[in-house]
């Protein structure tokens, strides 16, 4: 009976104890998961076909974006485009220069204004070559004349054509294109020179948008 009597004694200390430490417990700590800025988006990808780019990255939370575009090198002064984006993982940019080098950078904007904005994430690419020239098909060329045919929904202003082989700039020529072969997508090149390889270059102002070659009957 003794052992019993002793057995319960210990079994109250151990609860007394127990319950001292409990009431000797600290506060509870609150941790504030609220980051101080933003995380810069991750996996800021170009991908690119021909003349056009689509830029992809990996969403954040409660943010909306700010996508910035320059034809230079993580200099973004040239031809700089700025896009603001909301709810939104891609941004697109089309009739780019072809073969042209380019940067792009990304921010996350908080809505939460007490949360900074991210820092930018920056990339740079380069442009592969744009043809909006279509095959000339071998009925479009004749002894003294070709025929070229274009996707008429891309904006163009001229054609440059010369003798392959020609390295003198004097000897292109160059047609302005009117509003009607603009609008069909299709010119007639008259006067070349029988049995010669011709090449053809299509024109948005300064920028080369396609290039074809025909030899002559």
């Amino acid at each position: 009976m003794k052992k019993y009597k002793k057995f319960f004694k210990i079994i109250a200390i151990l609860i007394l104890i127990l319950q001292i430490q409990l009431s000797c417990k600290p506060d509870e700590v609150v941790i504030n998961n609220t980051p101080e800025r933003l995380f810069s988006p991750a996996l800021f990808t170009p991908f690119i076909d021909g003349n056009v780019v689509s830029l992809s990255w990996v969403p954040i939370a409660n943010s909306t974006y700010v996508v910035e575009l320059s034809k230079d090198s993580l200099l973004f002064r040239d031809s700089l485009k700025v896009v603001p984006l909301d709810g939104k993982t891609i941004c697109n940019f089309s009739d780019l220069w072809s073969n042209a080098r380019y940067s792009a950078r990304i921010k996350a904007i908080s809505k939460d204004p007490k949360v900074k904005d991210s820092k930018f994430q920056e990339i740079t690419f380069k442009t592969k070559t744009e043809n909006i020239f279509y095959n000339i098909a071998d009925a479009d060329i004749t002894a003294n004349q070709v025929i070229l045919k274009w996707v008429n929904t891309k904006q163009v202003t001229k054609i440059v054509y010369y003798i392959e082989g020609t390295v003198n700039p004097e000897e292109k020529i160059t047609i302005d294109l009117a509003d009607i072969d603009k609008a069909a997508g299709i010119k007639e090149i008259p006067g070349l020179l029988s049995a010669t390889g011709y090449i053809f270059d299509i024109y948005r102002g300064d920028m080369l948008r396609g290039t074809a070659f025909a030899l002559t009957l």
